[in-house]
């Protein structure tokens, strides 16, 4: 199940890329083609979720798409031959069936157990859908599609009587699954091999795991550990004295998920200092990386955890590791979440203050985005480069021009901050300050030089921008500052 993780966030991809660059006039043909050729379909959707999907979706029939469809389409009152809802709801449906093991035997796509499903769609009420959707969007970690909203419901036998739909066991499990913790769903996830919303579904139908509505974790513990627990699995569970004994009966501390995370990383990334101290002592790579190219210590400074990145640091871990063009070192992320403390320890071991990300740029220009002044000023007297660009060939000027901080301004500005700098859409400092209305920030850009005339790459001044937004101060400021050019 390697990869299945990002399986949402690949279904969702697959559908756009094919039709970015696709002529209007031709769109809609386009995606009526893609909906019309199943196996076209399946070659677009193996190329992005990877073989073992893939694998399953070559062995899908064609039959299952029409069905699912139609029912989403009466749910939702839109034809069943619309363009853009076919396009948006078949992958929805494909990923469903391919991620959900109940509707496959021996690698045998079981067609009529699906339709019966699919049969219960119709019988669940909006509201009750609306509410399950809010729910399973925080374990998601975002919204879900129609199909993954409705298959949450619908594979939850508990919910469906003879009757019909059962309104008070769904207002029972909401209920229940608000009691959940979010790493209990990940971990339930991992080692059952379902995604996230299937987790949660199915934890919250577990009478076991629940005492007057109330999750109970160490039941929960005890049922995950039945068989031979590994390290990383008291890890993710967060139990300290689990992973003290499996440490001492010589358990490896190595064992990597479906993400390549090690143990030392989860606890790194799930604030677990006790289990981090452990695992260090143990012997655990401090450097080691996940798919993202990510260590420990990365992931602390992303959350803040001063304490944990120190210990990190204490126990040899590289401070200029780079990762994924998100984040890029944890210089960048301890700037990015404004933690001053670990700024000072990671250039005092080391760091490479101009190091720069694909999208953040240099720590100079995330702090001074952030609006973190103080962190702005220790990377400065440490060497950061004033006029670096980062994500859009943005400066930290721009950025401090944009969120209004003066005393970052005049900072970058003492430093040899180019006044007049473009970014990739032709924005300067003075523009970004205009179009926020930053009164005093316009000021003092125009004191040093900043060009009043200077366009953008759609031909506005910093003057038309302020304009645009109603900025009325700014707009005078301007004005004045026109005249006297």
């Amino acid at each position: 199940m390697k990869g299945t993780g990002i399986f949402l966030a690949a279904i969702l991809i697959s559908t756009s890329l094919p039709y970015v660059a696709e002529p209007q006039e031709r769109k809609d043909q386009t995606i009526r083609q893609e909906v019309d050729k199943p196996a076209q379909s399946a070659e677009l959707f193996v190329r992005y979720m990877g073989p073992e999907h893939g694998k399953r979706i070559k062995l899908l029939g064609s039959k299952f798409m029409g069905i699912a469809i139609s029912s989403l389409a009466d749910r939702s009152g839109r034809r069943v031959d619309d363009p853009y809802f076919l396009i948006s709801v078949a992958p929805g449906v494909m990923g469903f069936a391919c991620t959900s093991n109940i509707f496959w035997k021996e690698d045998v796509f079981q067609e009529d157990v699906f339709s019966s499903y699919i049969a219960r769609i119709q019988r669940v009420p909006r509201a009750s859908e609306l509410e399950w959707t809010a729910s399973l969007a925080k374990v998601n970690r975002g919204e879900l599609q129609m199909m993954y909203n409705l298959g949450a419901i619908i594979l939850q036998d508990r919910l469906f009587g003879p009757m019909g739909f059962r309104q008070e066991e769904s207002a029972k499990l909401l209920k229940r699954l608000a009691s959940i913790p979010q790493e209990v769903i990940e971990v339930w996830a991992d080692t059952r091999q379902m995604e996230r919303y299937q987790a949660a579904v199915t934890l919250c139908g577990n009478d076991l795991l629940f005492s007057q509505g109330a999750f109970q974790p160490n039941v929960f513990t005890k049922i995950l550990t039945s068989s031979d627990p590994s390290v990383l699995l008291a890890v993710k569970i967060g139990d300290q004295d689990l992973v003290k004994s499996l440490l001492a009966s010589g358990k490896t501390t190595e064992l990597r998920d479906d993400y390549d995370r090690t143990p030392l990383i989860v606890a790194a990334d799930r604030g677990h200092k006790a289990i981090v101290e452990a695992l260090l002592a143990n012997g655990a790579n401090v450097n080691a990386k996940d798919s993202r190219g990510r260590t420990a210590l990365s992931y602390a400074a992303e959350k803040g955890n001063t304490a944990i990145a120190q210990l990190l640091l204490d126990g040899g871990a590289d401070v200029n590791i780079k990762g994924d063009q998100l984040g890029g070192t944890p210089l960048i992320e301890a700037a990015v979440k404004g933690d001053s403390v670990l700024v000072k320890a990671l250039l005092g071991k080391g760091a490479d203050v101009n190091a720069s990300s694909d999208y953040r740029g240099t720590a100079l220009i995330a702090a001074a985005k952030g609006g973190h002044s103080a962190i702005v000023q220790l990377l400065l007297d440490g060497g950061a480069d004033p006029n670096a660009k980062g994500g859009y060939n943005e400066t930290a000027l721009m950025g401090a021009a944009g969120v209004g901080k003066s005393d970052i301004v005049e900072a970058l500005l003492a430093k040899g901050s180019e006044v007049n700098a473009k970014s990739n859409t032709g924005m300067t400092a003075l523009m970004y300050a205009a179009m926020w209305g930053r009164n005093e920030i316009v000021k003092i850009l125009l004191s040093k030089g900043a060009d009043i005339n200077s366009k953008d790459n759609k031909g506005k001044t910093a003057l038309k921008l302020a304009e645009k937004e109603k900025h009325t101060s700014v707009i005078s400021l301007l004005k004045e500052a026109g005249k006297k050019k």
